[in-house]
């Protein structure tokens, strides 16, 4: 019997999903690496989506998920270069889910900004544990870094 646990959740800030490319020219900061060498996900293919698959976002319609505090408009746009935001808002999706394997895409906007200020972001699993979407690409992989589980587990890769 699966005991069904609260819906996903994605929450999302003001610079959430769209593209980037780090510069590495600039003085290195502690913990980045010298050389990042290329990307561990570029160019990856996503899973095969077969009769079990549930497909929450294909990239146009935003109808499977809702926000968190429903007496106010979701926020989100879906246009043709992806996903924007007006402020931050928590989402989460309309489905319920027990045991399940997630695959979530992103892409992180250009910014000067250092840290925790570089498109922070997540996506919370089962109302719990938060896995960071943030731009850490050439740095040491730490809980709180990108496809982190947020201080519980370090990721086996930097996800950017």
């Amino acid at each position: 019997m699966c005991k069904c646990l609260p819906p996903l959740v994605f929450i999302a800030s003001v610079s959430a999903l769209s593209f980037a490319l780090v510069s590495v020219a600039k003085p290195q900061a502690a913990g980045v690496v010298k050389d990042p060498g290329p990307s561990h996900t570029l160019g990856a293919k996503p899973p095969m989506i077969d009769a079990n698959t549930v497909v929450l976002f294909e990239g146009k319609d935003w109808s499977k998920f809702t926000d968190v505090d429903t007496t106010k408009p979701s926020g989100f746009t879906v246009g043709d270069k992806g996903i924007g935001i007006a402020g931050g808002h928590d989402t989460v999706s309309k489905d319920v889910f027990g045991d399940h394997q997630l695959h979530v895409e992103f892409m992180c906007p250009v910014s000067d900004k250092e840290g925790q200020g570089k498109s922070n972001s997540g996506v919370y699993i089962h109302g719990r544990y938060e896995i960071q979407v943030l731009d850490t690409f050439g740095m040491e992989a730490k809980d709180n870094h990108c496809g982190g589980i947020y201080k519980v587990a370090t990721p086996l890769v930097n996800a950017c």
